[in-house]
C-alpha cells in the first residue's frame, strides 16, 4: 500500500526509482528500461507489419473485385489427329523405353550388406 501522505511506499510493493543520468547511460545499465525499450519498438513493428498486411490484403482485393473476367477464345490453330496420335506414340515409347532401364538396372553391391 502507498502511503499518500509521505509519497513513500510500505508494505511488500515497492514502487520503481525512476532512473537519473543520461539515456545512453540508463540504456546499457538499466534492464527494465531496456525491457521497456524493446517492447515498445516490437509493437511499433507489429503494428506496422500489420498495417502494410492489410493494405496490402485490400488493394489485392479491391483489384480482384474491380477487374472483370476474360474469357478465352478457341485455339486458331487446330491440333490434327494424326499429329496427336505421333506424339502419343512417341510418349508411350519413351516410357517403355524407361521401365525396361529401370527394371534392367544393376547398381554396385553394398558392401555392408551380407
Amino acid at each position: 500500500m502507498l502511503n499518500l501522505k509521505k509519497n513513500k511506499p510500505t508494505g511488500e510493493h515497492m514502487t520503481r526509482p525512476v532512473p537519473k543520468g543520461r539515456l545512453a547511460h540508463q540504456l546499457s545499465n538499466d534492464p527494465f528500461l531496456d525491457w521497456v525499450i524493446i517492447l515498445i519498438i516490437f509493437l511499433i513493428l507489429i503494428v506496422t507489419l500489420v498495417g502494410v498486411g492489410i493494405s496490402v490484403y485490400l488493394g489485392m482485393r479491391r483489384e480482384l473485385m474491380s477487374t472483370e473476367t476474360v474469357q478465352t477464345r478457341k485455339s486458331a490453330l487446330p491440333i490434327s489427329e494424326t499429329a496427336l496420335d505421333k506424339v502419343l506414340d512417341e510418349f508411350s515409347r519413351n516410357s517403355g523405353e524407361r521401365a525396361v532401364i529401370l527394371r534392367s538396372y544393376n547398381a554396385p553391391r553394398d558392401p555392408s550388406l551380407p
